[in-house]
């Protein structure tokens, strides 16, 4: 709580700017301490407002309602983080009518080789004399890295990572072309290239 709170806001905002889904409890005071206990007291629903898809204190009546809100909106639209503010004393309460847990769902369906967004990529790869790929988060989040390997041993193409999503490709792999830092201009393997194909970015 408070000061330990405040400890996250770097890795909240990296995630909101990364569109990564998080869902981060914080402890608190219970509301009848609160009030009047001014020690390593800080407004966290204020604190993760501007950093966050959302933030709402969780209560023993709508525990389980508060984390499924969370869980959607964490994960609907732009993927990014969600704060619950979780009092000591709900916490050590036990949660009611918590729902069955869903498989996870992907947002997207296959999509066939002969759709036309597809043809149409195909064919503005292969008229590239010096295409690169840029790969971000969503290629670890998707667990992609030996499609991501695939891909760049077929097109033999190199394929420079954000920070993000270092490791995807081994460093000493024959096509790692090194860390994406945002600006095409200042990564000579990008600004030589005809075509940027991004990946998760």
């Amino acid at each position: 709580m408070g000061p330990g709170a405040t400890n996250v806001v770097n890795g909240v905002a990296h995630a909101l700017l990364e569109r990564a889904p998080m869902l981060l409890l914080t402890d608190r005071y219970p509301d009848d301490l609160y009030r009047h206990l001014p020690r390593q007291r800080v407004d966290q629903e204020q604190l993760f407002r501007s950093i966050t898809k959302g933030t709402f204190p969780i209560a023993d009546d709508s525990a389980a309602r508060s984390v499924q809100r969370a869980l959607h909106l964490a994960m609907e639209g732009r993927p990014g983080p969600v704060h619950l503010d979780l009092p000591d004393d709900v916490m050590q309460h036990e949660a009611a009518g918590l729902p069955e847990p869903q498989p996870a769902q992907r947002w997207y369906g296959a999509v066939s080789t002969d759709h036309p967004a597809i043809q149409s990529l195909a064919s503005t790869i292969n008229g590239a004399t010096r295409p690169i790929l840029i790969a971000g988060l969503g290629v670890n989040r998707n667990a992609c890295e030996t499609r991501l390997q695939t891909l760049v041993e077929t097109l033999q193409a190199p394929v420079v990572c954000a920070v993000s999503a270092k490791g995807s490709l081994a460093d000493d792999h024959p096509w790692c072309g090194g860390t994406f830092m945002g600006a095409e201009t200042s990564h000579e393997l990008i600004a030589q290239s005809d075509l940027i194909v991004t990946l998760g970015l």
